[in-house]
């Protein structure tokens, strides 16, 4: 599970400011399996914290896929989140941490794997900036990506 801030392309749609990474636009949501493919997506307000995201990504993911146990996910899920997503949908979050002591970028075992799937999005160009003006439509040009990947993998 990861998210993605998008710069805004629209000026009429739910835009927000993600004070982290800087970005005025959307947030994407998504948990994938261990191929990169997505389970789960979600698009937001900028301006919303991951972990705040995270109860309803997981409910959609666990309303397709039953079997659905664990989740990985970075620090930006930490928090008392993990204990209410395990108690009402039964899936363990997982939440990675940095060693302590290490600075830059650390690539961890399995979390890659989203990040190649945001990378495989940013190569669509109709996901490249945010030009819908209602998140539901950015969420099913998200399903027109993973679609494309999936037929490309056949």
């Amino acid at each position: 599970m990861d998210a993605q801030s998008v710069r805004w392309g629209s000026r009429q749609g739910d835009n927000g400011y993600d004070g982290n990474k800087k970005v005025k636009g959307v947030k994407r949501n998504i948990i994938t399996d261990r191929n990169g493919f997505i389970l789960a997506r979600k698009v937001c307000n900028a301006g919303i914290h991951d972990s705040k995201m995270a109860h309803d990504l997981c409910g959609l993911a666990d309303d397709v896929w039953e079997d659905l146990r664990k989740v990985l996910s970075d620090r930006g899920y930490r928090g008392d989140v993990d204990k209410d997503i395990e108690k009402d949908f039964g899936i363990e979050l997982e939440v990675s941490n940095t060693p302590n002591g290490v600075k830059g970028f650390l690539p961890k075992p399995l979390r890659w794997v989203v990040e190649r799937t945001f990378a495989w999005l940013d190569s669509c160009r109709r996901l490249a900036r945010n030009y819908e003006i209602l998140n539901e439509s950015a969420e099913e040009m998200i399903d027109f990506a993973a679609i494309k990947f999936l037929i490309n993998k056949i």
